[in-house]
């Protein structure tokens, strides 16, 4: 009640003039199965192949979709994605797949038989598939990202549903499946191939332990970089892995890693959780903490186990048991706990709002004197009132589009159609990277006005820092992620494609080699640089 309360005073509304009746009902979570048709009228059989990682259940579920040989792959991140489109070109199915992400397309993905896409880019009406598998399916529950894998597990339109994921999902999905669906549901349980041991060693200590075939994992762009330098410093060649780099760095970082496990120390973030395969013997955490964008809290034990997981990924059966421990001794603890700790089942599923929700509490709302406050208006009734009828479903927070209203303060988008202004707010920027988020607003603005966005990005001066070139080719995708779906607003994808994926990623890739001068904080970057060009 207080927050529905705080809503009207947000906005200087009377609760006559917006009745919380109206809007609850507006907001409410109904029936959600029912918002797809096209899934509901085709009896689907799903499937849940369930296990921790390295047990090789997304494996059998990819091996069911190319046999039937029409299908679907719908991948938490572009990576696997790109990682299934290339499998299937390597087994001679490359004429008849596509790729589907939100910055690229390869193929004609409306008519291919197989089709690699990003969860967030998966049609659910129209296309009838024979498999579709739905990969990390756990992620129903993430508060940012549940909405669209939800959205999969009720409406994508397929004859044979897999859904790979964590043993933890497994009563929400039955009771999914049981109270809404009405599909048959049938689990398949996988057993990790490799054992999963802490070491018995104990903590190393210090960096004089680490050995090749170990990956080093630290929580901040700024420790990776130092570690790297000083395990360069005691001669060990390394590979780095992160979330800033480039998708085909990360991609050939983790090669040259795969390449030569015996002489190579892989130092990474925690991006190496999930998307890369890579020939890890032993994990060592850096630290058990992490900076969340508020404050350094402790890793998530679920996240702790992820990461560790991935120590003993090698394909031969003789191959020894994967190892995890941590750099310190005080962090030992810790890391037995949350290897010993019993994952708590997933308690909900994230529902999103559909456009003609949005639609009818944008047009509910009194319209303010001020055009610019009724879209976040529309967003925080959504937030403030949305309910599920059903305990299993929560409705999404919408916080990725209410930050990007945040970069986007003082543009006035309501000239701009409320379906393309959404649209527009789930651009995936965020303020920590201030070159795209300051061309976000630029591009915006253009967006605005109806008139064509120019993409305002050029190649720096040579010998550029690496955050620097981490900085562009982040723009430059977002520019990527616009143009896909405002191709006549977002004129320069062609300009952006080869800026991305050509210069800017063989200049990161050098500059990955070296060492010393990139402990650059993303904070320290301005924007007086010479790449940022004005519109």
């Amino acid at each position: 009640a207080s927050g529905t309360r705080d809503f009207w005073q947000r906005w200087g509304l009377s609760a006559a003039r917006a009745p919380g009746e109206t809007l609850r009902e507006l907001a409410a979570l109904r029936m959600p199965a029912q918002r797809y048709p096209f899934a509901r009228s085709q009896q689907r059989r799903i499937v849940c192949h369930l296990g921790p990682t390295n047990s090789g259940k997304t494996h059998a579920a990819a091996t069911q979709l190319a046999a039937a040989g029409d299908g679907v792959y719908c991948a938490p991140l572009r990576l696997l994605a790109q990682e299934m489109h290339g499998r299937w070109g390597a087994g001679g199915l490359g004429g008849r797949s596509a790729l589907r992400t939100g910055e690229v397309t390869v193929g004609r993905w409306r008519e291919a038989a197989l089709l690699a896409c990003t969860v967030e880019m998966l049609g659910v009406e129209g296309r009838r598939w024979r498999v579709a598998v739905l990969d990390e399916v756990q992620l129903v529950a993430d508060a940012q990202r549940g909405a669209a894998f939800t959205a999969a597990l009720l409406g994508c339109p397929a004859d044979v549903l897999y859904l790979c994921g964590e043993a933890a999902a497994r009563p929400l999905l039955e009771a999914v499946a049981a109270r809404h669906l009405h599909e048959p549901l049938a689990v398949v349980d996988f057993a990790r191939r490799r054992p999963l041991l802490l070491d018995p060693a104990g903590a190393l200590g210090d960096l004089r332990a680490v050995r090749p075939g170990d990956c080093v994992v630290a929580f901040s762009r700024r420790r990776i970089l130092a570690l790297r330098d000083a395990l360069r410093a005691r001669g060990l060649r390394c590979a780095v892995v992160h979330g800033s780099l480039p998708v085909a760095c990360r991609v050939a970082q983790a090669a040259a890693f795969n390449a030569a496990p015996a002489r190579t120390v892989l130092v990474a973030s925690d991006a190496v959780g999930m998307g890369l395969n890579l020939h890890i013997q032993r994990v060592v955490f850096d630290a058990l903490d992490k900076f969340d964008g508020d404050a350094v809290r402790p890793v998530a034990p679920a996240l702790i186990r992820q990461i560790a997981g991935r120590a003993g990924r090698f394909g031969c059966a003789s191959a020894p048991p994967g190892l995890v421990t941590c750099l310190h001794a005080a962090d030992l603890p810790r890391l037995a706990d949350a290897l010993r700790a019993e994952p708590p089942p997933y308690p909900h599923a994230v529902l999103g709002p559909t456009d003609a929700q949005l639609g009818a509490l944008h047009d509910a709302l009194p319209h303010p004197d001020a055009p610019p406050a009724l879209l976040p208006a529309t967003l925080d009734a959504y937030a403030s009132f949305a309910a599920s009828d059903d305990a299993l479903f929560v409705p999404a927070d919408l916080r990725v589009q209410r930050r990007a209203l945040r970069l986007l303060a003082g543009i006035d988008l309501s000239p701009v159609p409320l379906r393309d202004a959404l649209a527009l707010l789930a651009a995936p920027v965020r303020p920590e990277c201030p070159v795209a988020a300051a061309h976000f607003a630029l591009w915006a603005r253009a967006f605005a006005c109806g008139r064509p966005a120019p993409l305002a990005l050029s190649l720096p001066r040579a010998h550029a820092p690496l955050l620097v070139l981490e900085a562009l080719h982040r723009a430059a995708e977002l520019y990527l992620w616009l143009a896909a779906r405002f191709p006549l607003l977002f004129p320069a994808h062609v300009d952006a494609e080869r800026l991305a994926a050509s210069q800017l990623e063989v200049d990161v890739a050098q500059r990955q080699s070296e060492a010393g001068d990139d402990l650059t904080d993303a904070g320290d970057l301005g924007l007086s640089n010479a790449s940022i060009m004005p519109l």
